[in-house]
């Protein structure tokens, strides 16, 4: 056997990286989070937000169905299937709807589901200030994604490296 081949111990950050849960961060409003914010500027959110006007303004995007399954059970699907194990479900408008939804979630058998409802989120980066503030998110890597993103792409490969 080649001495240089030999495996090195993991150093402890590293054992503790693939020891804490997968985490994923869901967003369920839809950026930009208001009209007034973004004035002046066209992007593909704005057109997007637009065009769900207006069913998006007694529910956000993630609570509309799909083919008669919510959006976001999808996410939830999906993330269970990558091997996610906590939720952060962050929401500025519309908490007490997701909240509703998340407690009677089949998937709350199969990860952690935590809502957070902060009417001061305008933006990704907001969320994850707070977050951060909040200590909350501890594996690495984490997944950031909108709450309303229907994917079937395999994770693992690249969770694994």
């Amino acid at each position: 056997r080649d001495p240089r081949r030999i495996a090195m111990p993991p150093s402890s950050q590293q054992q503790d990286r693939h020891e804490t849960p997968l985490q994923a961060i869901l967003l369920t409003d839809p950026a930009p989070y208001s009209d007034a914010e973004c004035e002046g500027t066209e992007n593909a959110f704005s057109a997007v937000r637009s065009g769900l006007v207006p069913a998006t303004l007694d529910a956000p995007p993630a609570l509309m169905p799909v083919n008669n399954v919510l959006a976001i059970d999808y996410v939830l699907e999906w993330l269970a299937g990558a091997g996610v194990k906590e939720v952060f479900v962050c929401s500025r408008d519309h908490g007490s709807q997701i909240a509703s939804h998340l407690s009677s979630s089949p998937w709350s058998a199969s990860m952690s589901l935590r809502p957070i409802f902060d009417r001061t989120l305008r933006s990704p980066g907001d969320v994850l200030r707070d977050l951060d503030r909040r200590a909350v998110v501890r594996s690495d890597p984490f997944l950031l994604l909108s709450a309303d993103v229907i994917a079937s792409a395999d994770l693992s490969a690249t969770l694994a490296s």
